[in-house]
């Protein structure tokens, strides 16, 4: 049971987590808005002998004028960002190099500010593909030498091959981390009506991460579609499971695993069952469920 709360907190902290040098010493940090992911990852911590601490912030919101609340867990002092890191690396399948980072640093201690710069790099560039260089440059405040710019066949590479890595848990912990649960509206082109379209999708610019989410779906014989978009600076690749059959057996594989998602996953497979026992309720029910999940977001 322990190694599945292990891979669950590897999935969301390559979702939500972070390493870096904060004050010239090595952290690892969570920063989420949902009390209660937070809190199982503290257990979870906890559980396995590393002292996270926790604070409690108030930010305002992009879209209203009220403040926010998010919650950061932070792991800063040395000792215990080590065993952080040595305890991540096992789990993690995104940021393992960050991870290795800490633990080479922790080794000998010294020339702090170098491995805060390559820290900075790796954040920014390890697993992901980099379209400009310069804007990286920008992005990360310093000069770099770095060859890794985006080629024809990575802008064409939409193939995740099946790998042998099918750890359900982490999978939840991804979508607990950047998961999104809904209800997709559009015209019915056979009838004069509205179509809801139940999904699920995740969107990561994480190479090893995508390969992950994906290796897990293909080994559990789910269809999906995946997508190669670009962004200001970085390709990202779009994962989405729709339609009554593949949700539902998603929703059965992980839906009682997740922490952050789960009343609105449980929502959604409220409406999967009602539309698997009366295809013809679209229009009655599907509105209805789609802002209930909106609602909770």
């Amino acid at each position: 049971m322990c190694e599945k709360k292990n891979f669950w907190l590897a999935g969301f902290f390559d979702g939500e987590g972070s390493n870096s040098f904060s004050q010239m010493s090595p952290s690892v940090n969570i920063v989420n808005s949902d009390p209660k992911p937070i809190a199982y990852c503290l257990d979870i911590f906890r559980e396995n002998g590393i002292e996270a601490k926790l604070t409690e912030r108030a930010f305002p919101s992009k879209t209203q004028k009220i403040k926010k609340v998010r919650w950061d867990i932070f792991i800063n002092q040395a000792e215990e960002a080590y065993k952080a890191s040595k305890f991540l690396e096992k789990y993690s399948q995104g940021k393992k190099e960050q991870m290795l980072l800490i633990q080479r640093y922790m080794k000998k201690r010294k020339n702090t500010k170098r491995f805060h710069k390559i820290m900075r790099f790796l954040n920014q560039t390890n697993n992901i593909i980099i379209y400009d260089k310069n804007i990286l440059e920008e992005k990360i405040g310093m000069k770099i030498n770095y060859n890794k710019i985006v080629t024809a066949e990575d802008k064409n590479n939409l193939i995740i091959k099946t790998n042998d890595f099918n750890e359900v848990e982490y999978l939840a912990g991804v979508f607990d981390a950047e998961g999104n649960v809904g209800i997709n509206k559009r015209k019915n082109k056979h009838r004069n009506s509205e179509r809801y379209t139940p999904i699920l999708s995740i969107v990561n610019t994480n190479k090893k991460i995508v390969i992950a989410i994906c290796s897990v779906l293909k080994n559990n014989n789910i269809g999906f579609h995946i997508q190669q978009r670009q962004g200001r600076n970085r390709a990202r690749w779009d994962i989405s499971v729709s339609g009554i059959k593949r949700t539902l057996t998603l929703l059965n594989l992980i839906g009682n695993k997740l922490i952050s998602k789960r009343e609105q996953a449980d929502i959604l497979h409220s409406y999967v069952i009602e539309r698997l026992k009366d295809p013809y309720c679209i229009n009655d029910i599907g509105f209805a469920y789609k802002k209930a999940i909106e609602s909770l977001r």
